[in-house]
């Protein structure tokens, strides 16, 4: 006599399933084509739903990557150089050397979008 892991005869098993199974061939023909579609059907919504899942976290990593590039941007390092388009150490270097000797109500020109432009200014009137 077969026994499963709960201590149950295995026939008997069989034989409580089999009681809800149909008795013409066509009626469990029909039972089994609805149960795969039924499964297929599950699988493909399974399978969505992970797609889904899948191009949101895409989408969100994406954005999260884009943010990290807008805070590097606006706050970074280098932020002062990329949104003047200016060199920092050669701006500091600079202003260091001249602020001690810089009127205070023209500090506005020391700042570097102003010091970019007079550097440029200066510097066809330095090639000549």
């Amino acid at each position: 006599m077969l026994t499963d892991d709960d201590g149950y005869d295995s026939i008997v098993l069989v034989m409580s399933a089999s009681e809800s199974l149909p008795s013409d061939l066509a009626a469990a023909h029909a039972m089994i084509i609805a149960e795969r579609q039924a499964r297929l059907a599950a699988q493909a919504e399974a399978a969505n739903a992970q797609a889904d899942l899948s191009s949101q976290e895409a989408l969100i990593a994406h954005l999260k990557l884009e943010i990290e590039k807008l805070r590097r941007t606006l706050y970074g390092p280098h932020a002062e150089r990329k949104l003047n388009d200016v060199d920092p150490q050669a701006w500091l270097a600079d202003v260091f050397a001249r602020i001690a000797a810089h009127p205070q109500n023209r500090l506005h020109e020391l700042l570097p979008w102003e010091w970019k432009e007079r550097a440029e200014q200066a510097e066809p009137a330095n090639a000549a």
